[in-house]
């Protein structure tokens, strides 16, 4: 059995190539892009005990930060016409970085389509949009 050093974890997956086509395409907007960017929240370490130590997890990755003077904005990239998944994916980010960073705008890319469409944060009846 000989290695030829070519295997299929080197290259990579399509949605990794969806991200790269997005970032080569919204590049020249933007002064700085960050990809695949791990989202950590504290979480109880056992549900049964109710004083339970809160530690650090794991709990999504920001496909795209997109950095343009003092804003930034989100991506989320889907293989094909996911939009439900990718709003509650950026609304999850927004959540988790309401403290640390402030998410200007947030956008939905299909991959396939090659569509990009902003999304617009859902507002609850009652309450008043953040400008």
């Amino acid at each position: 059995m000989s290695y030829s050093g070519d295997s299929p974890i080197d290259e990579p997956n399509k949605h990794d190539q969806y991200v790269e086509a997005l970032c080569r395409r919204i590049e020249p907007r933007y002064d700085l892009i960050l990809k695949h960017i791990p989202l950590y929240a504290k979480t109880r370490s056992s549900k049964r005990k109710r004083h339970s130590a809160r530690k650090m997890s794991l709990v999504g990755e920001i496909d795209v930060l997109a950095y343009k003077g003092g804003s930034c904005d989100a991506y989320e990239v889907k293989c094909s016409y996911r939009v439900l998944k990718a709003r509650k994916q950026l609304t999850r980010v927004r959540k988790l970085l309401r403290y640390e960073q402030k998410i200007r705008k947030s956008y939905f890319y299909c991959g396939e389509s090659g569509k990009i469409e902003l999304l617009e944060p859902k507002v609850e009846p009652g309450a008043e949009q953040e400008d």
